[in-house]
């Protein structure tokens, strides 16, 4: 999503401004997609165990483990919400923690959200100049009841140096069944949740990315094609533009491009 602003009391942007900016939608998503490549970095050593952060069921953080912190570290500037703890949380990571709240069905009501959306901005900080509005109209979504019942909330952050975390929130609940805490753990994201995004990211279809997704399975073009009833001729015209999009000439290079070289290595090779 992009949000434009005008300074105020300059004219409203007009059809002519508007098609402008819609014109440049295509290349400005290519090149967002070109992010989530594999990055050129050295292997990272062991990764620690997984981070966790404790927010009250207001959604203000209380306490955290040095694990997070390091991981914490090693996401880009942007918009942060300050805490008590000495570490400021990127709004992603704020917003996972609302949506856990809004999730719970016998606690998860408008009150508890828009109190937590407070807390949120009242201490949004400016990691860019967008930051303010971000937390306030996130949590309004949540509020909003975007978020099924019963499930835990999820974000996906790439770090400084181009490798993935996973956030995943859940609210727990208290004597006689009260709201309490919401914990949010942080650590290295499994290949499952990198190469959807990897394979997004070099702009496969749905139907390439299920054929690389058998390929990753070790499946023969005869057997790609009995499972999607297609023909092998087909599979190997997908398999063809599959390559030449992610500009491998092999199937186990495409493997290792999606889903091994962007995986978080667990030990320096």
């Amino acid at each position: 999503m992009v949000s434009l602003f005008r300074d105020k009391g300059r004219a409203p942007f007009g059809a002519e401004e508007l098609e402008f900016v819609a014109s440049l939608s295509v290349p400005l998503a290519a090149r967002l997609r070109s992010f989530a490549r594999r990055a050129e970095v050295q292997p990272a050593p062991d990764a620690p165990g997984p981070g966790l952060v404790l927010f009250d069921p207001s959604g203000r953080a209380t306490s955290i483990n040095e694990e997070a912190r390091h991981y914490l570290a090693q996401l880009p500037d942007g918009p942060y919400a300050s805490t008590a703890l000495g570490v400021r949380l990127p709004i992603w990571i704020v917003t996972a923690a609302l949506q856990a709240r809004a999730s719970v069905p016998a606690h998860g009501t408008r009150t508890e959200v828009g109190t937590a959306t407070q807390v949120v901005a009242a201490e949004a900080g400016r990691g860019t100049r967008a930051a303010a509005p971000g937390p306030v109209a996130v949590s309004r979504a949540v509020a909003a009841g975007s978020v099924s019942e019963g499930r835990a909330a999820r974000v996906r952050i790439r770090t400084v140096d181009g490798r993935w975390l996973v956030c995943h929130a859940s609210s727990l609940s208290g004597l006689g069944g009260s709201a309490g805490p919401i914990v949010l753990v942080i650590e290295p994201a499994a290949t499952s949740d990198v190469a959807v995004i990897v394979a997004e990211a070099y702009e496969l279809s749905p139907r390439e990315l299920e054929i690389t997704q058998l390929i990753a399975l070790g499946m023969t073009t005869g057997e790609i094609a009995g499972r999607l009833f297609i023909s092998p001729h087909t599979v190997r015209d997908h398999i063809k533009t599959i390559f030449g999009k992610v500009r491998v000439s092999s199937r186990g290079e495409l493997v290792a491009r999606l889903f091994a070289e962007n995986f978080w290595p667990r030990r320096a090779t």
